[in-house]
């Protein structure tokens, strides 16, 4: 049955979804924040004109905030200062 094999494949989607504790990264650099964060299976989004190097730049600021369990895939949205 069609139907069931479905929520038989829902199922195992959930089971794949590994929760991760969001890690402080204000006052690191871009680069070693969004390494951190790929690591930890979570992804960075950081509001800037395109093309700007931000590589060099500290994140003054997260959501979600350090502590916070979520789960792997989650976008942490930053803000970044000089």
């Amino acid at each position: 049955m069609p139907y069931l094999e479905l929520e038989k494949d829902k199922a195992e989607e959930l089971e794949q979804v590994t929760e991760v504790t969001v890690p402080n990264i204000t006052n690191m650099n871009v680069k070693d924040a969004e390494k951190m964060l790929r690591d930890l299976g979570l992804q960075m989004s950081v509001n800037v004109e395109e093309g700007t190097d931000i590589s060099e730049m500290i994140i003054t600021n997260q959501t979600p905030k350090e502590g916070i369990t979520i789960n792997s895939g989650t976008k942490i949205y930053c803000e970044i200062g000089t």
